[in-house]
């Protein structure tokens, strides 16, 4: 799912000091996982906007449902986040819509190509070299 969340009282040029922004990220994610009751290492903070601070964040699920789940979790939790968070860096609010994302599946491995596969039904041939095998096949039919 991904949204963003604004900390009206927070200045962009903050995240310049490298401590600071570590500090801040790592608070930040805490709370989102703990609000969205996911795993942190599942939150990624995508980047950051003026507009007092705009933290647009995604939490990556393994299932639709996992994802509907933690979306659920985040509107329904964002005053723990928000509070959390507030002692630090102030007043936050997470924007809406919440949007679920599902992580992909990967692809499968591409079929085999070119004149191996084809004259071999997709059985690896392994030593020979495609002018060697055609020279033996060459050579057995002068023989019959």
């Amino acid at each position: 799912m991904s949204f963003s969340t604004t900390f009206t009282t927070l200045e962009l040029n903050a995240f310049n000091d490298v401590v600071y922004r570590a500090a801040f990220e790592d608070e930040y994610k805490t709370a989102v996982a703990a609000g969205a009751a996911v795993n942190r290492t599942q939150v990624d903070i995508l980047g950051y906007s003026a507009g007092s601070v705009n933290v647009q964040t995604a939490i990556v699920a393994a299932s639709e449902a996992a994802a509907q789940a933690a979306a659920l979790s985040v509107v329904d939790n964002t005053s723990a986040m928000s509070l959390a968070l507030q002692a630090t860096y102030g007043a936050s609010v997470v924007s809406e819509p919440v949007v679920a994302l599902v992580q992909s599946p990967p692809p499968p491995p591409p079929p085999p190509t070119g004149a191996l596969a084809s004259s071999t039904n997709g059985a690896a041939v392994t030593g020979v070299s495609m002018v060697t095998l055609a020279m033996l096949l060459m050579g057995a039919a002068m023989l019959f």
